[in-house]
């Protein structure tokens, strides 16, 4: 829910929603280039890409601009999760193995419902979910979750944070 208030120049201002705020669309746009320079060439396996997909799962995190109530939370893990079927097989574990949030260390969580996937920091959408991918952006549009998927039905006019 927004709430307006006052500026200490008496002007009404909007109170900003409790989403995740991601950096300018210029620097995501240059970590999209970044991402594509460093996509697995055809004689690479599909494993290289989403290991690759995983140290940039990582690094978004980071540089995402959180709410404090995420980083002040009570909850002991920060939570990166995949809904759908996972295509990083371990990749993604081990990207994230020993790493953390502030001091909240991270833990990879693979939600089956929708309501499971609102308990996630960062919500990674699987291409099996490409059917559901509107239902689930719009289930996540008010929470405090980054989310990040790679098929084609994950587009940012529908709501989805950052796609590769």
């Amino acid at each position: 829910m927004n709430q307006t208030s006052t500026s200490e120049f008496g002007g009404a201002r909007r109170a900003a929603p409790r989403r995740v705020s991601v950096l300018p669309r210029t620097l995501v746009a240059v970590l999209a280039v970044l991402a594509s320079a460093y996509a697995p060439v055809q004689s690479q396996s599909r494993a290289d890409e989403y290991r690759v997909k995983a140290a940039f799962i990582f690094h978004f995190a980071e540089l995402a601009e959180w709410p404090p109530e995420v980083m002040n939370s009570a909850d002991s893990a920060f939570k990166v999760c995949v809904i759908g079927e996972d295509p990083f097989h371990g990749a993604l574990e081990e990207s994230m193995q020993g790493k953390s949030m502030g001091a909240r260390p991270i833990r990879v969580r693979y939600p089956k419902e929708f309501r499971e996937a609102l308990a996630c920091q960062v919500l990674f959408v699987a291409e099996t979910e490409s059917k559901r991918v509107s239902a689930l952006l719009n289930e996540t549009k008010d929470a405090p979750v980054l989310t990040i998927g790679d098929s084609e039905d994950f587009v940012l006019q529908n709501g989805g944070m950052i796609g590769f």
